[in-house]
């Protein structure tokens, strides 16, 4: 009976283990607006638990806006062809950490542009991927006018 209990328990903290370890989960606040020829701070936060090794974040971002790093977090930092690439041979040891970098709108660029990523990284040898929420940033004049009650929404005409 004693071994039956006890097999029960190992099972069942070998259950809780599996389902208690922590999502990776990436995430970025991107304004929603940004002049043509000016230049945004963006954070990403990266919850990894405790992931450690080799990972890489990229960034996709369209024509007409570039990245330039601020924070790596020891993670070499490249761009090109749209893609701002973090690439850490080990990730830091922190649950979760920021990295940072310069978003800039080239002076002819404008509309509403997607900016997408994801983080890949591996984890019980097994190659795995966290996606960014997908979002916009409108570049010029396309931001929502004004109206006499400042909320941008345009008063029901009756």
């Amino acid at each position: 009976m004693i071994k039956i209990f006890t097999l029960l328990n190992l099972a069942g903290l070998f259950l809780f283990n599996m389902l208690t370890t922590g999502d990776v989960t990436v995430s970025q606040d991107v304004p929603a607006h940004i002049d043509p020829g000016s230049e945004v701070r963006v954070d990403v936060t990266i919850n990894k638990d405790d992931i450690t090794g080799f990972a890489k974040l990229q960034i996709d971002l369209p024509t007409g806006l570039t990245a330039t790093a601020i924070e790596t977090k020891g993670a070499s930092f490249t761009f090109a062809e749209g893609k701002a690439k973090f690439i850490w041979m080990a990730m830091p040891a922190q649950p979760s950490f920021k990295v940072s970098y310069t978003l800039t709108a080239d002076a002819g660029a404008s509309g509403t542009l997607p900016v997408s990523g994801r983080l890949s990284y591996i984890q019980d040898n097994e190659r795995k991927t966290a996606d960014l929420a997908p979002t916009t940033i409108t570049i010029g004049n396309s931001r929502p006018q004004m109206t006499a009650d400042n909320t941008g929404v345009a008063p029901a005409s009756g």
